[in-house]
């Protein structure tokens, strides 16, 4: 049976916890998990719903870092192939093999053979990436395809002028919010105590070390001072407002998605431009 999520404000002024998490996307819901499940007296809160933010309007895409080997940051690469094959093994009611398509034409840095490049550098850096996860979830290494074949495969790519088409699979999260709130849940379960509609509006700091925040309940306006022997800024595009008071800001560059929505059925791969 799954742990029920019980919203209780007044526990979180009644001591004092091994981590405050500000922020309940599925970063912040995340870290509150991790160390729940680590032995650590957690709490978290949320100034809206969790996931409403971020979590809530992104491509819910679980990507495997093949972007990262255009630069050859292997590292990057690999992390992205650990965490994408995690979620597979622990979640794989949460996401789907989704091959990618991108129509690839005469040029020498985004051609046919600079993929295939590409694509050879991913066996050896993801020859993993099937390890441990359901057979149903196996995903095949990218290739590419001659432009007969891509055109018979992904008839979308009609009208389009290409000399070939570059293939490779991820996967797709299709209910976002379900996987969300999956880690809402697990962090309950291990003793986490979470509480939406908390907004933190200063973080408490003693001899130089953040010690928690003051935050309103935003359903009865009580003020909260909640206390913690380390704190974890999760918000996400406001992670600045909290850090600012103490010349902390990061100054991150920040960039901000559009999404299209038509009313012409998706296909069933995702064509890139």
């Amino acid at each position: 049976m799954p742990h029920a999520l019980v919203r209780d404000p007044r526990a979180l002024g009644s001591h004092t916890f091994d981590l405050l998490v500000i922020g309940g996307g599925i970063y912040g819901l995340t870290v509150a998990a991790d160390a729940a499940q680590r032995g650590l007296h957690v709490a978290l809160v949320e100034r809206n719903d969790f996931g409403s933010g971020t979590s809530f309007n992104h491509l819910r895409t679980i990507h495997g870092g093949l972007r990262y080997l255009q630069t050859l940051d292997i590292a990057r690469a690999r992390e992205s192939i650990h965490e994408r094959r995690t979620l597979a093994r622990i979640a794989p009611w949460a996401v789907t093999p989704l091959p990618f398509v991108l129509p690839l034409h005469a040029s020498l840095t985004r051609g046919p053979a600079a993929m295939r490049i590409g694509f050879l550098l991913d066996r050896l850096v993801a020859g993993d990436r099937n390890d441990g996860v359901p057979a149903s979830h196996h995903l095949a290494a990218g290739r590419v395809l001659a432009r007969d074949e891509a055109l018979a495969t992904y008839p979308d790519l009609d009208g389009t002028d290409l000399t070939g088409a570059a293939v490779w699979f991820d996967y797709v999260t299709r209910d976002a919010d379900r996987l969300t709130l999956a880690w809402a849940i697990a962090a309950a379960a291990a003793g986490a105590t979470l509480a939406n509609y908390i907004e933190v509006h200063a973080l408490i700091a003693s001899a130089g070390h953040v010690v928690g925040a003051r935050a309103t309940d935003r359903t009865t306006g009580e003020t909260l001072e909640i206390r913690a022997a380390q704190v974890v800024n999760a918000t996400g595009g406001s992670i600045d407002r909290l850090l600012a008071p103490f010349g902390a800001a990061t100054g991150l560059p920040l960039l901000q998605a559009v999404n299209v929505v038509t009313s012409r059925p998706a296909p069933p791969a995702a064509l890139g431009g």
